[in-house]
């Protein structure tokens, strides 16, 4: 028997193989597709999680940084040569204080006159009032 003559009359073999071939992957393409989405929208929850992580982190790191910068300011602002007007003695404490967090501080007088500066050399002339126009513009 010719194989031409045991296909159904009518349809090529190459017609039936190309549907079998389409009932095979059709299944594989949707699965893959369906894969891939359930793929992108978890890792997108993850780094998202991973965000509101970092971000929590950060926070947390800011508020200890912020929390020891309000104590040393607290312990400064309590210090008995700053209580009693002795700068000098002050102006060392403050240096001590710079050293050891990296901070700069300056105190003015109501006035806006600088009595202390660390970023300035000890004994150096301090600044000329400046009205208080410094402080406005941080503001």
């Amino acid at each position: 028997m010719p194989i031409a003559a045991a296909s159904a009359p009518g349809r090529p073999v190459w017609r039936h193989l190309l549907f079998f071939g389409a009932a095979v992957s059709l299944p594989l393409l949707v699965l893959s597709g369906g894969l891939l989405v359930l793929y992108g929208q978890n890792e997108r929850a993850r780094v998202e999680a991973d965000a509101v992580e970092l971000a929590r982190s950060l926070t947390l790191s800011v508020d200890r940084e912020l929390a020891g910068l309000l104590a040393a300011a607290e312990v400064l602002s309590a210090s008995r040569p700053l209580q009693s007007g002795r700068f000098d003695e002050f102006d060392r404490q403050a240096r001590e204080v710079r050293q050891k967090l990296g901070i700069e501080i300056a105190v003015r007088d109501r006035e806006h006159k600088q009595l202390v500066n660390t970023r300035l050399p000890r004994g150096a002339s301090l600044p000329a009032d400046t009205g208080g126009r410094t402080f406005a513009r941080l503001c």
